[in-house]
């Protein structure tokens, strides 16, 4: 799956999730409201996609086979859940719940780029400014790039080759090791667990009402979680359930599931209301998950300003210094 991750990607993907189920709502079958949409696109790059999809729906494939035949463009997390909703006659409630999903990721980004947006360029106004005097002076402009574009590219790789790793493409193990060390961070860490599990809910409150057995259901929904812990977690409980051990008990003292969902879980399996429990757990993480992320958020430029304010402080201090021992050369020099 390549990676999304500009906020007008995923404000296009809400937006095509959003007609379609209006046009479903509508009384339009699947095939005319796509067949619409590919006339329509929120974005050109559906175009494409969407004719493949209607060539394998007029072959007799349902709607999520058709969608696994586009690896690069659908997620597997949206395969699934528009499995779920297809299986079970709620594909526009699972289309309205992708729509709001992916909705919130946009605010969400568009919020993240722009608080970091002017720190930015400040970090980058810090890293050229002081540099340009010595250019204008020596005119060395391998001396002014070493000490600009030398800083940042080292920078600008290790963002790209992060974006790069985690995409899930990427080797299981490679991926646990990253999530490993990425939950070790205080604030990120705890936000993509959260999120996972918010991720993991939704999943399975759709695929359960799909009417997709127990065992099925919560391994798909691990592999939609985007958490390959909780994936491996999930993959061992299919013996156990067979023999009649219930999910709940399998969630108590689970270093993987934290208390707060095992319990809502285990009230909504006894009250026979899970669904709804579902809801409450997915709407619980996302909304604890985008917290985090927005707390993120507003400490990275607060960083960020600390570290110019040092370097400026820094950078005066030495101007200060080489002023004064200059001085006193020159005093020293005419006694």
């Amino acid at each position: 799956m390549a990676l999304n991750f500009m906020p007008g990607q995923f404000s296009d993907r809400a937006d095509f999730y959003q007609q379609v189920a209006a046009l479903i709502t509508a009384g339009y079958g699947l095939p005319h409201a796509l067949d619409h949409l590919r006339r329509n696109p929120p974005a050109r790059t559906y175009r494409r996609p969407l004719a493949a999809v209607l060539v394998h729906l007029r072959e007799g494939t349902t709607f999520a086979e058709a969608l696994r035949e586009q690896r690069s463009w659908m997620p597997d997390f949206d395969v699934y859940l528009l499995e779920a909703g297809e299986k079970s006659g709620r594909l526009d409630v699972c289309l309205n719940l992708l729509s709001e999903h992916y909705r919130e990721r946009a605010q969400l980004s568009r919020s993240v780029i722009n608080d970091l947006a002017y720190p930015v360029l400040l970090l980058h106004a810090l890293i050229f400014i002081p540099a340009i005097p010595a250019l204008v002076l020596t005119f060395n402009l391998n001396a002014f790039l070493l000490r600009t574009v030398g800083v940042l590219v080292p920078v600008y790789l290790l963002v790209f080759i992060g974006i790069f790793l985690f995409q899930s493409s990427r080797s299981r193990w490679m991926r646990r090791a990253l999530e490993g060390g990425v939950h070790l961070l205080p604030i990120i860490g705890r936000a993509r667990r959260e999120l996972s599990l918010a991720r993991l809910a939704m999943a399975l409150e759709a695929l359960l009402n799909a009417g997709v057995n127990v065992i099925t259901s919560w391994e798909l929904a691990a592999s939609s979680s985007g958490s390959v812990a909780i994936d491996n977690e999930v993959a061992t409980w299919r013996p156990q359930i067979e023999e009649g051990v219930r999910p709940s008990e399998l969630l108590k003292h689970n270093r993987v599931f934290p208390d707060v969902f095992a319990n809502l879980y285990a009230t909504g399996e006894m009250s026979g209301r899970l669904d709804e429990q579902l809801g409450r757990i997915r709407v619980y993480y996302r909304e604890s998950g985008s917290r985090q992320l927005k707390l993120l958020a507003t400490w990275i430029p607060k960083i960020i300003y600390l570290a110019i304010v040092l370097a400026i402080a820094y950078h005066v201090i030495s101007f200060w210094t080489g002023y004064f021992g200059q001085v006193r050369e020159v005093i020293d020099f005419g006694q």
